[in-house]
């Protein structure tokens, strides 16, 4: 079964909706509240987007930003502004890698309409809106993460391969993936010597991405996200770093939570079992933002990729309690 055409369209409508009052930066009726500039990480995908269509940029892009090439130079493809082209690109991803999403919610047994209303949780969010349509790579590396839980579903590992090499030139990060990999090899019982060995080859075509990414970048500094104290304190005092953490993890990070808890508390061992791989994905994200905490102005961006993982834990979980979640909805209709 795949997600129908009506459906397809439908996830596209949303995250257009969504993204729409953000749009290129033009911030409907709410610049007074985010400020009418771009930001710096804009303007670099912007001006390196402006070299590759061979325009001079109006800044000297730096690194890490000229690690980033991939959407900033499909972006330049596009007869469109720059900024707008590399919006476009990702919202074209994001699409992509939501459809795949709801292809791996089918492969589990949920219906159209069940698909449908989970990948609302995951489209129709603070970041989708925040961040994903005011020209960071952001939203194409969140959709990108997400093709790639459906690699891992399918087993596809040559794809998933070349997906985190060419992976990497959008956001290095990717190298999520890598623990979520592991642990599905194991659940799907594909033999560790197999696991670990494909394993290591996704963490080589990792690390390959990212030296030709640092050895063609137009900017030779190196440049590493090293722990600050002074950075720390700065984001946790930051009211802003708390408010954007937890509207950005949030419906299916708080849904993840209680389907954990529940779980647990059911010593239900062989559903937390296969669960783990994806919350061993979230885990991943939730580390990933306490490092950032330390070493970059922190947002919501860095838990981003936590709601990637939990679409496919939605579904293992409503699939196991379907017909007890179905019995409770009942019950509180007919009482009302």
């Amino acid at each position: 079964m795949t997600l129908s055409n009506r459906n397809k369209l439908l996830v596209l409508f949303l995250i257009l909706i969504v993204c729409l009052p953000r749009f290129d930066r033009n911030d409907f009726l709410m610049q007074e509240i985010v400020g009418s500039d771009m930001e710096n990480d804009s303007m670099q995908y912007v001006a390196m987007t402006d070299a590759f269509k061979g325009e001079t940029p109006q800044l000297v892009p730096t690194a890490p930003f000229t690690y980033r090439t991939l959407v900033p130079y499909l972006a330049s493809l596009l007869p469109l502004p720059s900024i707008t082209a590399i919006d476009v690109i990702n919202i074209l991803v994001l699409w992509l890698g939501t459809i795949l999403l709801g292809q791996i919610l089918l492969r589990h047994g949920l219906n159209q309409r069940d698909t449908l209303l989970i990948l609302a949780t995951f489209v129709v969010s603070f970041p989708v809106f925040y961040y994903g349509a005011i020209g960071y790579v952001d939203t194409a590396f969140i959709g990108l993460l997400a093709i790639g839980c459906y690699l891992i579903e399918r087993k596809f590992d040559l794809l998933l391969i070349a997906l985190l090499f060419v992976g990497v030139f959008v956001k290095e990060i990717i190298i999520l993936i890598l623990p979520v990999y592991f642990l599905q090899g194991l659940v799907q019982k594909r033999g560790v010597a197999y696991t670990v060995t494909m394993t290591a080859l996704l963490f080589f075509a990792c690390l390959a991405g990212v030296w030709l990414a640092r050895k063609f970048s137009s900017d030779q500094a190196t440049y590493t996200w090293e722990p600050n104290m002074n950075r720390f304190l700065d984001n946790v005092h930051r009211i802003r770093t708390w408010i954007s953490f937890f509207l950005s993890a949030g419906l299916p990070c708080a849904l993840s939570v209680v389907a954990i808890v529940v779980t647990l508390y059911n010593k239900n061992w062989p559903l937390l079992w296969r669960m783990f791989p994806w919350v061993a994905g979230i885990g991943g994200s939730v580390a990933l933002f306490l490092y950032s905490l330390l070493t970059a102005y922190s947002d919501g961006r860095f838990i981003w990729p936590a709601t990637v993982f939990a679409i496919p834990l939605l579904g293992i979980f409503f699939m196991e309690y379907k017909n007890h979640i179905s019995r409770i909805t009942h019950s509180k209709v007919a009482d009302s």
